[in-house]
């Protein structure tokens, strides 16, 4: 996992003062934030047949293997900021890939924010005159038209 071709990793820690880019202080990016590898064993060697006669079908074996992850810091998963951008995602597709389930990687859905409405009394009582009084009005006045023609 990268940075953009505009960052860069700061070097003064302390952050004081403008943060910007330092020529020969501070390294350009891409800069690397994660990173992943998969190890594998020596082949298992293979069984010799039990018994002389028919030959059964030779067994696959699996090839042992190994899984790291390697993030350059831990707090992306942090309560603070595991709900930031794609951190959970990450995460959780970090561990789903060491247990080997790909079944489990996936880009979530999002939980809906609150889109509660607002408004004031009197826009209140303007969409319940609009609700209750005038579009039912108005369907009862084009009835009443609508049966005065065909009458």
């Amino acid at each position: 996992m990268k940075t953009s071709g505009q960052s860069w990793a700061e070097s003064d820690l302390a952050l004081k003062g403008p943060i910007q880019f330092e020529d020969g202080k501070d390294r350009m990016g891409p800069v690397s934030l994660a990173a992943v590898a998969t190890v594998k064993g020596p082949s298992p060697a293979p069984t010799p047949a039990p018994s002389p006669g028919p030959s059964p079908a030779p067994e696959e074996r699996k090839v042992p293997e190994g899984r790291v992850v390697a993030v350059g810091d831990a707090d992306f998963a942090s309560n603070a900021l595991l709900g930031f951008q794609g951190n959970q995602d990450f995460f959780l597709n970090a561990v789903a890939w060491l247990a080997e389930d790909a079944d489990l990687i996936s880009i979530r859905p999002k939980e809906p924010e609150n889109q509660s409405l607002f408004l004031s009394r009197q826009a209140q009582q303007n969409v319940a005159w609009l609700a209750l009084v005038l579009l039912p009005g108005l369907f009862v006045v084009l009835g009443v038209v609508s049966w005065w023609r065909r009458r």
